[in-house]
C-alpha cells in the first residue's frame, strides 16, 4: 500500500498552539517528501554538521536508502 505524503503546510501558522506545532513536525515523512526538501536547496550551499553540501545528497540520492 502506497504511504500518502503530506508536505508540511502552514496551517498552524500564527495560531500559537505549540502541540500541534509540534505534532506537524514530529510525524514521519515519506522519500517523496525528502527528495523534495533536499531538491528545492541549491547544491552549493553551505555544508551541514556533518561537512556535506546538499549537492552531495543530491548527487547520491539514488543510494541513499529511506
Amino acid at each position: 500500500m502506497a504511504q500518502k505524503c503530506s508536505f508540511p503546510s502552514d496551517q498552524y501558522a500564527g495560531q500559537g498552539d505549540r502541540c500541534q506545532n509540534n505534532a506537524q513536525l514530529t510525524t514521519t515523512f515519506c522519500r517523496e517528501e525528502f527528495k523534495e526538501a533536499m531538491f528545492s536547496i541549491q547544491p552549493d550551499k553551505c555544508s551541514g554538521p556533518d561537512s556535506f553540501n546538499p549537492g552531495f545528497y543530491q548527487t547520491l540520492f539514488v543510494s541513499i536508502q529511506l
